[in-house]
């Protein structure tokens, strides 16, 4: 199936994008054979490029051990414990005095400690008059 262009405005652009594809192509043709020549003249068989992966795996891994062990959420679990009790104790305290704002502050960073996530308030979009 062919494309008939519709006017004679789309003929020059279709002729333009003809001459541009082909200048492309012979360009890579050009380019490969120069590199296929240079291949053969030096006695290089090209392959295809093979990485570690599991090296790199690894690296994550260690470097997000790293980074807990450093934030304090490493093998010290019986201290960051003793912080989650304190600010629990605390939080009740602030609840108790009805200082709900503080109280809310707590248990979000306690949330955080944990690694849990901490749930955002939702707000009632106003209904709409008809």
């Amino acid at each position: 199936m062919t494309i008939r262009p519709r006017s004679c405005s789309d003929c020059r652009r279709l002729a333009l994008v003809r001459i541009s594809m082909t200048f492309a192509i012979d360009e890579t043709r050009r380019r490969r054979e120069i590199q296929l020549a240079y291949n053969l003249e030096h006695g290089i068989t090209p392959t295809t490029v093979q990485t570690a992966i599991s090296a790199g795996i690894e690296g994550e891994i260690a470097a997000r051990e790293m980074t807990t062990e450093l934030a304090g959420q490493g093998k010290d679990k019986a201290a960051t414990q003793d912080v989650l009790e304190d600010l629990h104790r605390e939080m009740l305290e602030a609840a108790e005095n009805l200082e709900f704002e503080k109280a809310g502050r707590l248990r979000d960073e306690i949330a955080r400690l944990k690694g849990e996530s901490v749930a955002k308030p939702q707000v009632k979009k106003p209904r709409r008059r008809r």
